[in-house]
C-alpha cells in the first residue's frame, strides 16, 4: 500500500489492482472502497505523509479546480473520470 516495502520504487498495490480492474476488466475481488482507509492507516502507522495528488488515495486525487476536465464534469460529461470516482473507491 503507498508504494511501500522493503526496496524503494515498489508499485503501488492500489494503483496496480485499479488499473487490472479498469483497463483490463480484471477484478481481485478487493476491497477497493477500503483503499482510502487503509493508506491513511498505513500513513498514521509508518509516520510516512503522501502528497496530496497521489492517484487513488491522495487527498485531492478526486479534485479538479479547472480546465477540460471541469468544464465536462459540468456538462454531466466528465471524460477521464468516468469509471474513476470516489464513490467507486
Amino acid at each position: 500500500m503507498n508504494g511501500m516495502g522493503e526496496r524503494s520504487g515498489n508499485a503501488s498495490t492500489e494503483e496496480v489492482a485499479v488499473a487490472l480492474r479498469l483497463l483490463y476488466g480484471l477484478d481481485l475481488h478487493l476491497k477497493y472502497e477500503k483503499f482510502f482507509e487503509v493508506s491513511r492507516l498505513v500513513q498514521e502507522l509508518t509516520g510516512v505523509k503522501l502528497q496530496p495528488h497521489k492517484a487513488v488515495v491522495g487527498q485531492n486525487a478526486f479534485t479538479f479546480e479547472s480546465g477540460a476536465g471541469l468544464e465536462g464534469f459540468a456538462k454531466g460529461k466528465p471524460f477521464y473520470l468516468r469509471d474513476l470516482s470516489p464513490g467507486k473507491w
